[in-house]
Parts: structure tokens; C-alpha cells; sequence
């Protein structure tokens, strides 16, 4: 046995824009570029010193993968009602990003395998609400967001369904030229599947953040 010392650095970055439709109604875009770095040591776990082992690219390898994600193509509908603004988004993401086969499968077979993609490879809707109003200088705001998969890709990966929900309030207590802002947010995301499974081993198993 070894201990797997890994150290992954995972980021997203997104250029968003919005074109007005009409009064009550935009058009949103969501473009992502995704870069994952990742490296890893192989360690006694007696001496804690590295060692050498059979086939080091199995599982595991020290790379840095760049590539878009999958884009999101939303609409986006908006009124106000009793002085409150509230709106609702409805769209889905775009399947061009990179998959991978089936991991476990090809590990278990002894063969080289990835298991980072940077999209599920199917079109998964998004629904979200918006509301936010203004109390003198102060404005407060909400939103939930999900994110459905509903379907595998033809590797039989279905990623998990995501939910988002925050509360926020902003203001310039009085300094009329600073923006003040603090937020209060909640994501969710259930486990992945191959094939119908959840994999405990690595990957997605489910996760909770605030």
C-alpha cells in the first residue's frame, strides 16, 4: 500500500453577457473556460518518503488541462410588483465541452483512464428565480438556482443535480461612493453515476457548501 499525496487546483472563469429582448425580457449567454492543474506523490506510509511504483499513470498524473465548459443559453423575464422586482430565468447548458469514458471501467481493466471532464455531455436545463428590493440605502436580494441533469451521456456518466440559493444585502452606509455587500449562500450537489452507479471510491459522491 501507498498514500496518494494529490493536489488539485480546479478553477472556472466565465465571460457573461445579456442583450435586452424586450422591456420584461433578455437573453443571456454564459461562456466557460475551466483549467485544472493536478499533481501527485507517491509516499510510504511508514517513512512518509516518496517511492516509485508499477504504472504511475494509471490513475493519477501531474497535467494541466485547459478547455471551455459547457455554455449556458438562458431567457430571463422580469417585473415589478409592489415595488419588489422578481425575475425568472429558464435555459439550458450547451453539450461542447470534453467527456471521458467511463473510468472505473477502464481502471478496473488495468488501462490509463481520466476521470476529469469539464462537461456532463448532455443538455441540462436551468431554472432559477430572482427577487430584490430596495429598503432607503440598503437593497436586499435573493435567488435560487438548479441545475437538472436528466439523462446519461453515451459513456454513461450523469453528472449530479445542482442547487444554489443565497440572501444578500447591500448599501453605501452613508458614504455615497463605496458599495458595501454581504452575502449568504448555500450550494448543493447530488453524486454522480456510471452507468447507473455511485462510485465511493473518487469522483462526485455528493456534496454541501455554505
Amino acid at each position: 500500500m501507498v498514500e496518494h499525496d494529490q493536489s488539485i487546483v480546479n478553477d472556472e472563469t466565465r465571460l457573461s453577457g445579456e442583450l435586452g429582448v424586450l422591456s420584461w425580457l433578455a437573453a443571456d449567454v454564459v461562456l466557460p473556460l475551466r483549467v485544472f492543474d493536478t499533481h501527485i506523490r507517491y509516499l510510504d506510509p511508514n517513512t512518509v518518503q516518496p517511492v516509485t511504483i508499477e504504472e504511475p499513470n494509471l490513475h493519477h498524473r501531474n497535467e494541466v488541462l485547459v478547455g471551455p465548459g459547457d455554455p449556458w443559453l438562458v431567457a430571463r423575464a422580469a417585473l415589478n410588483v409592489g415595488g419588489a422586482t422578481l425575475s425568472a430565468r429558464v435555459g439550458t447548458t450547451l453539450p461542447i465541452g470534453n467527456t471521458v469514458p467511463d473510468p472505473f471501467v477502464l481502471g478496473d481493466m488495468g488501462i490509463s483512464h481520466e476521470h476529469t471532464q469539464f462537461r456532463p455531455g448532455t443538455f441540462v436545463p436551468i431554472l432559477g428565480l430572482e427577487t430584490y428590493r430596495a429598503f432607503g440605502s440598503v437593497t436586499l436580494d435573493a435567488y435560487w438556482l438548479t441545475l437538472q441533469s436528466l439523462y446519461q451521456n453515451d459513456h454513461g456518466y450523469k453528472a449530479g443535480n445542482r442547487y444554489a440559493f443565497g440572501l444578500g444585502a447591500a448599501s453605501d452606509l452613508g458614504t455615497r461612493s463605496w458599495r458595501f455587500r454581504t452575502t449568504l449562500e448555500r450550494m448543493s450537489e447530488s453524486a454522480e453515476t456510471w452507468n447507473g452507479v455511485v462510485n465511493t471510491t473518487e469522483g462526485n459522491i455528493g456534496r454541501v457548501d455554505v
